[in-house]
C-alpha cells in the first residue's frame, strides 16, 4: 500500500506544484507558451508515475486465492493421515509415521496420490486397510 501512497502524493505534489506555476506565469503573449510547457511537464511527472505504477507487484492481492488453495491441500493431507492413522489403530496395526502426499488435478481438486506408511507390520494387510479406507492411486509400506 505504501507504493500507491506514493503514486497519490506523486500526483498531488505535481498538481499543486503546476498549480502554482500556472498563477505565477506572466499574463499576455506568453500565457499560451508557458501553460503548454506546464501541461507537458505534468503529463511528464504522470507517466514516470505510471511507468513505476507498471513495476508494482500486484501478485501481493492475489497471494490469498493461493494462500487458501495451500491451506485446504495442508489440510487434506493432515485429514488423511488421521483417517489413515484411525483405521491402523482400528486394526491394532503399529506403524512409526504415515506420510500423505497430494497433488491437484486439471479442474484445481486436490486428490490422494500417494499414502506412505512406515511399519514393520505385514505390508498386503496395510495396503488393503489403507485402500479401503482412503481413495489414492499408491499406498507404498516402508
Amino acid at each position: 500500500m505504501s507504493q500507491i501512497t506514493q503514486i497519490v502524493m506523486g500526483l498531488s505534489a505535481a498538481a499543486i506544484f503546476i498549480g502554482a506555476m500556472f498563477m505565477l506565469a506572466p499574463t499576455g503573449n506568453m500565457h499560451k507558451s508557458v501553460r503548454y510547457v506546464f501541461t507537458l511537464v505534468f503529463l511528464c511527472v504522470c507517466i514516470t508515475i505510471f511507468l513505476k505504477l507498471g513495476k508494482f507487484n500486484f501478485d501481493k492481492f492475489s497471494a490469498t486465492q493461493n494462500t487458501d488453495y495451500t491451506v485446504a491441500q495442508n489440510l487434506t493431507k493432515i485429514q488423511a493421515e488421521q483417517i489413515c492413522a484411525a483405521a491402523l489403530t482400528d486394526n491394532n496395526i503399529s506403524f512409526n509415521k504415515i506420510s500423505v502426499i497430494t497433488d491437484n488435478n486439471e479442474v484445481g481438486g486436490i486428490f490422494i496420490s500417494n499414502v506412505i506408511i512406515e511399519s514393520d507390520e505385514n505390508s498386503d494387510l496395510i495396503k488393503k486397510i489403507i485402500e479401503q479406507t482412503v481413495i489414492t492411486k499408491e499406498v507404498t509400506v516402508e
